[in-house]
């Protein structure tokens, strides 16, 4: 009697087949065909017994390789979303979209973290979470202007699908949130490189505010890095006197972060090169008006005014602005001989003959 099997599944004239001793085995179906769970005759063996066991091998490692890059998919860091409502918080998540770390760029973001379950969970989830807790503690509320921007960038070279799905999903979830709680209030989702995220952590500012700091320079309102590590979105904008609507849903239809920041940079080295060259100038100036031509400066002249050299300073000062210049030297016959001088009683043109004794001519 030949032996038979449990007919496992059917692929066209043949059929997998678990042998009595827990064998896998395809065999040739028989002419009338077979449903699945049927016993089946063994004879026409198309695997073998070590066969079936390689088969039974290679399903158990491709399961493991599945399970592994599940595994790996689910706490491999992919990209960084932050969220901005001040409080300020940096998300890492894998390509799976699961939260696998949560970190606090501010000092209220502290309190909103504390006690958060967040690692392993959705980004809709986490981003829900951060902001019902907001509510709670009065950051979003309906009686004041209120911003919620979320930014997202790759870890490494782009940002997955999976979490720029997740990243829309979770903007629509919190604009239903907050309409909900009758909160008012701009949603918006930005993209950016990761250099722009390094730029941003160099300035002490979320990846979010930067964004913003350069839309907000690039739409004409002057906000201050200052303002932005230290205030919400809202405030920094209010104070440099621009509109917060305005300059959000500017930055969220722009096309190239990279492009402003490049500009930005520019602009900074120009205004830079200018000063510079105002100082230079400057000193110059300064210097040609201290290279006074012609007699020795004068106490007065030399910065030191009279009073501040005492009564005999004084006398002196006067004695010396009042003595006659220098004697100028005259050619005469040869020599040298001073030129006369106009002392008192005399007058010009009278005195002693010059270059010889009185009493004599020149002739």
């Amino acid at each position: 009697m030949d032996a038979k099997g449990k007919l496992l599944s059917v692929e066209g004239g043949w059929g997998v087949v678990l042998t009595p001793g827990g064998d896998f085995r395809r065999v040739r179906l028989p002419r009338g065909g077979a449903d699945l769970g049927d016993e089946v005759p063994l004879g026409r063996a198309g695997w073998t017994a070590w066969s079936g066991r390689i088969v039974l091998a290679a399903a158990a490692v491709l399961v493991a390789a599945g399970l592994w890059w599940w595994s790996g998919q689910t706490t491999a860091l992919a990209a960084y979303v932050t969220v901005d409502i001040n409080p300020s918080v940096e998300l890492g998540v894998s390509a799976a979209d699961r939260v696998v770390s949560a970190t606090a760029l501010d000092q209220d973001a502290v309190g909103v973290l504390r006690g958060l379950p967040y690692r392993g969970r959705s980004l809709e989830q986490v981003v829900l979470a951060i902001t019902q807790r907001s509510m709670e503690q009065g950051f979003l509320s309906a009686e004041k202007p209120n911003a919620v921007v979320i930014t997202y960038s790759p870890a490494r070279r782009r940002v997955p699908p999976g979490v720029e799905a997740a990243v829309y999903r979770a903007r629509q979830q919190t604009v239903a949130l907050l309409a909900a709680r009758h909160i008012k209030s701009e949603v918006t989702t930005l993209k950016a490189s990761a250099r722009l995220r390094r730029l941003a952590h160099q300035k002490k500012l979320s990846l979010g505010k930067y964004l913003v700091y350069l839309e907000a320079h690039k739409q004409g309102v002057p906000v201050h890095l200052s303002q932005l590590q230290h205030e919400s979105i809202v405030q920094a904008i209010r104070q440099a006197k621009g509109k917060a609507r305005q300059v959000l849903r500017a930055a969220q239809r722009e096309k190239s972060f990279r492009e402003l920041e490049r500009k930005l940079r520019q602009e900074r080295l120009r205004a830079q090169q200018k000063e510079r060259h105002q100082a230079k100038k400057q000193a110059k100036k300064h210097r040609k008006s201290d290279q006074r031509p012609g007699q020795p400066a004068s106490p007065s002249e030399a910065g030191t005014p009279p009073s501040a050299l005492g009564s005999a300073g004084a006398q002196l000062h006067l004695m010396w602005a009042q003595s006659p210049r220098p004697v100028q030297q005259h050619v005469v016959r040869g020599r040298l001989s001073p030129a006369p001088s106009r002392g008192r009683g005399s007058a010009p043109g009278r005195g002693a003959p010059v270059g010889g004794p009185p009493g004599r001519s020149m002739g």
